[in-house]
Parts: C-alpha cells; sequence; structure tokens
C-alpha cells in the first residue's frame, strides 16, 4: 500500500499530497506502539516507491506533457508490471522481516540505537532542506520569500490546462 502511495504523490507533483503523507506518518508514529516495526513497513515501501516513482520520471510517455497515447499505453504498461514486482518483492521482504523478529526479537541496544539513529535521520531532513534551499539561485531566505509570495499571490499565473481528452482521441 505505502509502494502505490508514494508512486501516487511523486507522479501527482502534488505539495500537498506529500504533506499529507508526511503528517499522517508523524501521527501513525505518534500513537503506533510498535515504531520500530512500522518504521520497517513504512521505510521498505517508501524506498520501493522511491525507486519506481524515480524510473517513471526518466519516461517521457509517464512524465512529459503533449505526449500521444501510442507512447503513453506501452510506458503505462510497463509502469504497471513494475509496479506488481515491487508488490511481489515488497511481501517476500515483509514476510521475511516478520518470521525473523517472532522467532528472535532484537535486544534492547539494538532497538534503541535504531530508534535514536531513526530520530537523528528525521532531524536532519529540516537541515537537508535549509542546505538544499541555500545552494538553490535564490538562497535560503529569496527561496523562503519567494515560495510564500507564490502561495499567498492572488495573480499568481495558472498552470495550464491540457486537453487530455484530445491527446486520447487523437489519431496518427
Amino acid at each position: 500500500m505505502r509502494l502505490a502511495v508514494v508512486v501516487a504523490c511523486l507522479l501527482a507533483y502534488s505539495r500537498g499530497a506529500m504533506l499529507a503523507m508526511a503528517i499522517g506518518c508523524a501521527v501513525w508514529f505518534a500513537l503506533v506502539p510498535l515504531r520500530l516495526r512500522g518504521l520497517a513497513v513504512l521505510g521498505t515501501g517508501g524506498l520501493a516507491g522511491l525507486l519506481v516513482g524515480l524510473w517513471a520520471f526518466g519516461q517521457d510517455g509517464l512524465s512529459q506533457d503533449r505526449i500521444g497515447l501510442a507512447q503513453r499505453t506501452p510506458a503505462g504498461h510497463d509502469l504497471g508490471i513494475l509496479v506488481a514486482t515491487m508488490l511481489v518483492v515488497l511481501l517476500i521482504v515483509g514476510l521475511a522481516v516478520n518470521f525473523s523478529l517472532a522467532e528472535r526479537a532484537p535486544r534492547e541496544p539494538i532497538r534503541r540505537g535504531t530508534g535514536i539513529a531513526a530520530l537523528v535521520g528525521l532531524a536532519l531532513v529540516p537541515v537537508l532542506v535549509a542546505g538544499v534551499l541555500a545552494t538553490s539561485a535564490n538562497g535560503l531566505t529569496g527561496s523562503i520569500s519567494k515560495g510564500f509570495n507564490d502561495l499567498t499571490n492572488p495573480n499568481a499565473r495558472q498552470v495550464e490546462r491540457i486537453d487530455y481528452v484530445f491527446l486520447a482521441t487523437k489519431r496518427g
């Protein structure tokens, strides 16, 4: 399920969907008592979804606008095959992890170390985002103010509408 959510969020180019997914993960980890097991499930599914999404961005039939149906159809079939393959791989990995944890649970120092590593990784996300923004052409403060102005400007440029019905029925 996480694979499909990550792939859908990436291919939709939706920052709102990514934000909703991040909030959902935060609520999940705040409420669920088995956080490390949840981290294993979300981490493997998220990584697989990221790999599928990165592959899809490299396919013109999936990532470009104004591409005919003749190019989109095989790319969509390839995406379906890749998602189905990843689901089977994730099922096998999930079963292997659960069987190994049921047989022998990790000791307390390993669980504590893994939890601390996960928290440190989570704490580094804002630092990495700030670093990426700081190296952009606008700099850190310029990127933040540009993003805020784009969000709050009522006269902002609208995204061009694409006529998908025309593309689907276009011959030749």
